[in-house]
């Protein structure tokens, strides 16, 4: 079965002002939904009449959708045990969370600080 992550941002701008983005994309006839897609649609439906400006498949959009997608890697339920430690610590490190799997084998050698290191970062 097919999962669906759909982000829908509501901003208003300086000039008084309603504008969505999604990373939907637009609707069409025949398209078959998952129950959050259909959701969705209902919603920009909404706000495509009360809206000034309603953006499909916006780039915008997409930082929350990776941001859900970051959180499944650490979901057992979901993506969880698919995805190895390393994995897992770049998905926590990515949303800001220390790693935990994956420091306890380095011997309290920072890798990320390694690479930066290598990179040509200085101490």
């Amino acid at each position: 079965m097919r999962k669906a992550a759909i982000t829908i941002l509501i901003n208003d701008t300086d000039q008084r002002t309603v504008v969505v983005s999604t990373n939907e994309y637009a609707p069409a006839v025949g398209r078959s939904l998952t129950a959050a897609e259909a959701l969705a649609m209902d919603l920009l439906r909404t706000c495509q009449h009360q809206a000034d400006q309603v953006s499909y498949l916006d780039k915008s959009a997409n930082i929350a959708a990776l941001r859900h997608t970051l959180q499944r890697l650490l979901d057992p339920e979901d993506l969880g045990h698919a995805a190895t430690p390393e994995i897992r610590d770049m998905a926590r490190v990515a949303l800001g969370r220390p790693a935990t799997e994956t420091a306890r084998y380095t011997c309290g050698v920072d890798g990320y600080a390694v690479h930066a290191l290598h990179q040509g970062a200085a101490l």
